[in-house]
């Protein structure tokens, strides 16, 4: 169980304390870090909605599910759409609730008494195309949930639950014709990146598999035809039977043939789990989060330094409980880290030297402390850029990245007390 899973577990216990209700359960939803560029004009119309039974991989909506649709970035300044799940019902058993906010142009969260049904989700990211039409979001029984926006603002259901592989996370490729789903498994089990098409009209259809992989748990698309990757092995490269099985830092060319072109064992050991990996804006360093609860050593967040073509490790932080999310500022190297056990946000600040990154003193919250913090998101354009939103257990926490270093907490928009207020997945538009 990671602490992932263990914050599900939380999340039931303490709404079943407080209301009286019962558990839930549910397949962690993953890891993922997304690069989002676009540069087209096209417009989405109206999504039809779908009844909330499981789909196969392939849409059948029609030209528009594989017609490549390109995405430009929407207006910098304007009302975001902010998307969370809900994923207890009121008596504690899984919901398939997720509800719409506003994040106004002042950086405030206001309710919008908008919901619309999914499946469970339970934590993670939910993905947008770069013009904010089109939501995805990964499953807690392995779906791929897709909504749409239209151009008036309302929300509507594409598919609740496609199945084109077992999905772990979503991330969107450059310009939104596309998104990449990962299957955090073996390879002899399905796991692997695949590739779904996301069509103008915001269907998405199956595009099979990309690159065979076994527990690939981040990817982050950089420039260049390179990408990074956490997975024990990817591609053509097979985890020799004397080399070490735990998750390995991997750059490698993208998208095929996927050759690694340089790997290192970031932790040093076998025993880490991945709950998130994220790169620093500049893309000289990547952080890997282990929530592994069972290991028998502290939690903590390895650094791998991506440089002439290679990747070294860094450093090791520890302790960092239970790590949940990892969110770099787009001003510099500064980082957060949610801690979901532990009931904090860490912040590391960074200095040049043989070990970069140093927890920072504990950040001054607005008043409570988080409850179980979890996935969190970052606006990285406009005005708002810095702003920070992180998934608690009854609303959503602001904070804020400034230049020079700085991380300020902006305090906690509750969405209410009850077990149906409880938050899972989160995100943002770009």
């Amino acid at each position: 169980m990671t602490g992932s899973t263990f914050r599900k577990v939380a999340l039931a216990a303490l709404a079943a304390a407080a209301c009286g209700g019962g558990s839930a359960t549910g397949a962690d939803a993953g890891a993922v870090v997304v690069r989002e560029a676009g540069t087209s004009d096209a417009t989405l119309g109206d999504a039809a909605s779908e009844a909330g039974k499981p789909d196969s991989g392939a849409s059948d909506a029609g030209a528009n599910a594989s017609e490549a649709c390109t995405r430009a970035a929407a207006p910098a300044d304007r009302v975001r759409k902010i998307v969370v799940s809900h994923p207890f019902d009121a008596g504690g058993m899984p919901a398939t609730d997720y509800e719409v906010l506003d994040l106004e142009v002042n950086g405030t969260i206001a309710t919008t008494g908008t919901h619309f049904q999914l499946h469970a989700t339970s934590g993670g990211r939910i993905t947008f195309t770069p013009d904010g039409a089109v939501g995805l979001v990964a499953q807690d029984d392995g779906t791929l949930g897709v909504f749409a926006f239209d151009a008036s603002g309302n929300v509507h259901v594409v598919s609740a639950g496609l199945s084109p592989t077992y999905v772990s996370a979503v991330v969107m490729a450059p310009g939104g014709a596309h998104a990449y789903l990962l299957n955090d498994d073996w390879r002899n089990s399905g796991g692997g990146v695949y590739s779904a098409a996301i069509g103008c009209d915001g269907t998405v259809s199956s595009e099979g598999l990309v690159v065979p992989s076994r527990l690939p748990a981040g990817l982050v698309l950089l420039d260049g035809g390179t990408a990074f990757v956490a997975a024990t092995d990817f591609g053509s490269f097979v985890t020799d039977a004397g080399e070490d099985a735990g998750p390995l830092a991997l750059l490698v060319d993208w998208p095929a043939p996927a050759t690694v072109l340089a790997r290192t064992n970031p932790f040093g050991d076998t025993l880490a789990i991945l709950s998130d990996v994220a790169l620093t804006p500049d893309g000289r360093y990547a952080l890997l989060a282990d929530d592994n609860a069972f290991s028998g050593i502290a939690n903590r967040v390895a650094v791998v330094e991506l440089a002439s073509g290679g990747v070294n490790p860094a450093q090791v932080i520890t302790p960092v409980t239970d790590p949940q999310s990892i969110v770099a500022s787009p001003f510099d190297d500064t980082v957060i880290v949610t801690s979901g056990m532990g009931n904090a946000i860490y912040v590391l600040t960074y200095a040049a030297g043989p070990a970069p990154f140093s927890l920072a003193a504990p950040l001054a919250y607005v008043g409570a402390p988080p409850q179980l913090p979890a996935s969190a998101e970052v606006v990285r354009v406009g005005g708002l850029e810095g702003l920070v939103l992180v998934a608690e257990n009854l609303g959503v926490r602001r904070l804020r990245f400034a230049a020079g270093g700085s991380v300020s907490d902006l305090g906690l928009t509750s969405l209410g007390t009850a077990l149906t207020s409880i938050v899972g997945a989160i995100g943002v538009q770009p």
